[in-house]
């Protein structure tokens, strides 16, 4: 790629020089006609010759641009393809805590702004590189050709010019700053508004988010206008300068021609010159709001790209027993003094079944998160099987665990795809028989495709995702299963079918649920207070005749007693 990027650049620079040429020679053909008397044999040879050498410039000047366009267009496929590859591999690596507040939506919205620096990239080689070069060239050739007076002029623009883009840009950029901000705040509303439409409709809210993106479109808009009024002013300035810098050199040289009609070629070699001139720093006038807003528009990628990937080291995990360890493990979520976990010591004995239970909101989910290495902990160690988690590779700790969430998110892909996602090289056979435990063979077979159906999100139940869910995660087979509220959604004659399937899992398994009759098989029974304090510990018939919490909880879910405020009680 670069030796393109060399060539593109060197046939951008000909190409300009060719231009440069181009206006010398019709400035000298000029000169040529002007001394031309009666037929002019002898002078109209050299005006030929001139005439030809400028027909092949024009010529070529197009063929040359085309090639520079063309590997232009190539170049820019492959930097927009890297980039998009680069920041997609930046975001897969980031850590857990990074994509609890990165959401696809801003991840998309950063790169596809961004793509703008491909843009100024080929700016930079094919414009303001080419234009430079041109201006030295031009700007070289009106020196040496006219008088000091004419000398001094282009100083003076030069320096006024300078002093205009240092203006420009510093008043610039704290406008840019202010619309750039505004331009996602409203971008968030957008997109939660469009996200959140359902949630919307069913509360007659809809007028009221369309005057939120409203207001919040309006004021982008005023800041956005500031920021180009300042730019356009200074543009403006620059083109004014430009063009009475213009007006004055034509007089000078007017003159001169006047005094002495020879220099009609230096007056035709000037126009030339003097518009290539103007072009190239109209180009530099209006350069720097091309640059301030790209950059500002690539920040939000910028600082995706700036965050630092952990490297994955450590021994490898290998899980033989399943005991879990939790020693006098604290956690809290950044920006929060609360403690979620706040001196939590818990041993879960590999292989056995153990059903976390607590009000809403207390931290049963968190402890799942932190043994899976979700955030850092304030104090204490989880151990798998005597290992400190955070001394072992995460792929390792990774692979020895399945998690299935509530609401797990899968790609549009197809059954056969989602389910084996663990397992990519199952058989169809492991993949009906996991299906099969998870209680969804059936469906999936009564569709027309079977397992080569594509699942989508908005053509299946919540259960139907659920149970597709705990078939991945029956496939995987992993050494610790977690079901956080796995089956919320599912009625409840399949959910006891799942349970009895679930319960012939032989490795360690730790289940949350609020629905308590998910509870009263499992080995231990774990009911959490505030901070994650253990209150109760041990089997369903135990606890019941503890008669605290958990016999309260059973004899309401059970409709045998009134419900209070439990969470408030178990605090």
């Amino acid at each position: 790629m670069q030796n393109k990027l060399v060539f593109v650049t060197l046939v951008a620079v000909i190409a300009s020089y060719l231009e440069y040429l181009s206006q010398m020679k019709l400035g000298e053909l000029f000169g040529i006609l002007q001394n031309v008397k009666g037929s002019g044999l002898t002078i109209g040879k050299p005006a030929f010759k001139v005439f030809t050498y400028y027909g092949v410039l024009i010529l070529v000047l197009p063929i040359t641009r085309y090639s520079c366009s063309l590997e232009q267009s190539k170049l820019d496929g492959d930097r927009r393809q890297n980039l998009r590859s680069a920041a997609y591999k930046q975001i897969m690596q980031l850590d857990r805590k990074y994509h609890s507040h990165i959401s696809s939506g801003q991840f998309k919205d950063a790169v596809d702004k961004a793509l703008g620096l491909v843009t100024l990239f080929n700016s930079l080689l094919l414009d303001l590189i080419p234009r430079s070069i041109t201006l030295a060239f031009a700007s070289a050739r009106l020196y040496s050709m006219y008088s000091p007076w004419v000398r001094l002029l282009m100083f003076c623009g030069f320096l006024l010019s300078m002093v205009l883009e240092h203006r420009s840009f510093s008043s610039a950029v704290p406008k840019a700053e202010k619309a750039n901000r505004q331009y996602y705040i409203q971008e968030s509303q957008q997109r939660n508004g469009l996200q959140g439409w359902r949630t919307v409709t069913n509360f007659s809210r809809k007028d009221d988010e369309v005057k939120q993106y409203q207001k919040e479109i309006h004021t982008w808009s005023e800041l956005l206008e500031s920021y180009y009024s300042t730019t356009s002013m200074f543009e403006c300035l620059q083109n004014t300068m430009n063009h009475c810098l213009l007006l004055f050199a034509y007089y000078t040289i007017m003159c001169g021609v006047l005094k002495d009609s020879d220099q009609m070629d230096h007056f035709i070699a000037f126009k030339g010159l003097l518009f290539t001139l103007l072009g190239n720093t109209s180009f530099f006038a209006s350069y720097p709001r091309t640059v301030v807003r790209t950059l500002f528009d690539a920040n939000p990628l910028r600082k995706i790209m700036e965050l630092r990937i952990e490297k994955d080291e450590g021994d490898t995990l290998k899980v033989t027993e399943g005991e879990i360890v939790y020693e006098n493990v604290s956690f809290s979520y950044p920006g929060r003094e609360k403690k979620v976990i706040d001196g939590l010591n818990l041993t879960i004995a590999g292989g056995s079944h153990v059903a976390l239970l607590g009000p809403t909101g207390i931290g049963k989910s968190t402890v799942v998160n932190v043994l899976f290495r979700e955030g850092e902990l304030s104090n204490g160690v989880v151990k798998v099987d005597g290992k400190d988690i955070t001394k072992v590779s995460k792929e390792s700790l990774y692979y020895s665990l399945g998690l299935m969430e509530q609401m797990p998110v899968y790609f549009e892909r197809s059954a056969r795809e989602i389910i084996a996602y663990g397992k990519p090289h199952a058989t169809d056979s492991e993949i009906l028989e996991a299906c099969r435990k998870a209680c969804i063979d059936e469906l999936i077979m009564s569709w027309a495709d079977g397992l080569s159906t594509k699942i989508r999100k908005d053509t299946c139940s919540g259960g139907e995702l659920q149970r597709i869910g705990l078939a991945c995660v029956f496939l995987k087979k992993p050494a610790i299963m977690c079901i956080d509220e796995g089956t919320s959604a599912i009625d409840s004659i399949t959910e006891a079918c799942l349970r009895a399937h679930v319960a012939e899992f032989s490795s360690t398994l730790i289940v949350i649920t609020h629905r308590l009759s998910n509870a009263v098989k499992m080995d231990r029974i774990v009911y959490f207070g505030d901070g994650c304090k253990i209150l109760e510990d041990g089997k369903h018939e135990e606890l019941l005749r503890l008669n605290g919490h958990y016999a309260k909880a059973w004899r309401i879910n059970m409709g045998k007693e009134r419900p209070d405020d439990l969470k408030k009680e178990s605090r």
